[in-house]
């Protein structure tokens, strides 16, 4: 179960960093009440049209990054939209989040973050690691499957730990793209309805493959 997790887990990652160098249009089309984004989503939109925007019916996108939250991650669905309090030195919409819900208790989160003066990937992914094991100084490290192509090749670690009585998996995936810090960071129960639902990622390789084919393209 933990490689399959680890698999999916890094699979959300590479959808997150496979940038497009242009915005899609939002298509023009009527939506129906359970394929509208919440209404709290819509209210993050619309407060902050500098930073996001709203592409059919559900799906955001983050403007400065052109990095898109999709409205759900298998049957994990898009619950919060957050626009971090940043020092003057970062601009606003240059560091931000996309909050996702994970049944059964846990949660993922995609960071996004733009520094002017950038530090190294090893220096931040240890970073990261050191605030894991310093939250849960009995984490013990479980083997993270890596997915790779030429661009993204993502720093990982993945933990378990006991979390209110209960073992959970807790991981971070990590890398600089394009001059973003692109960070996933999940903590979730290490249990069968969990694997079950992870197993849904699979076909989140379908949207992956199409956001870098767009990439290439336009990149040429």
């Amino acid at each position: 179960m933990r490689n399959i997790l680890g698999l999916c887990f890094c699979v959300i990652f590479l959808i997150a960093v496979s940038i497009p160098t242009v915005l899609l249009a939002a298509p023009d089309q009527d939506c129906s009440d359970s394929d509208q984004a919440s209404p709290s989503l819509i209210e993050s939109i619309n407060n902050n049209k500098d930073v996001w925007k709203l592409e059919g019916c559900n799906t955001v996108r983050h403007i400065q990054s052109n990095t898109l939250c999709e409205p759900s991650i298998g049957d994990w669905p898009l619950d919060r939209l957050i626009i971090f309090p940043s020092d003057p030195a970062i601009a606003r919409g240059n560091d931000i989040g996309c909050d996702y819900i994970i049944p059964h208790g846990g949660g993922l989160t995609l960071y996004i973050t733009h520094l002017d003066k950038p530090r190294s990937e090893e220096e931040a992914f240890n970073e990261f690691t050191a605030a894991i094991l310093s939250r849960f100084p009995n984490a013990r490290p479980v083997q993270v499957i890596r997915l790779e192509n030429e661009t993204i090749k993502p720093h990982a670690a993945l933990y378990e730990i006991e979390l209110k009585g209960e073992q959970h998996l807790t991981g971070v995936w990590y890398q600089t793209i394009r001059g973003w810090d692109v960070k996933v960071r999940a903590t979730f129960p290490a249990n069968p309805q969990v694997k079950a639902e992870g197993d849904q990622f699979e076909s989140s390789l379908l949207w992956f493959s199409k956001a870098m084919a767009l990439d290439k393209v336009e990149s040429e």
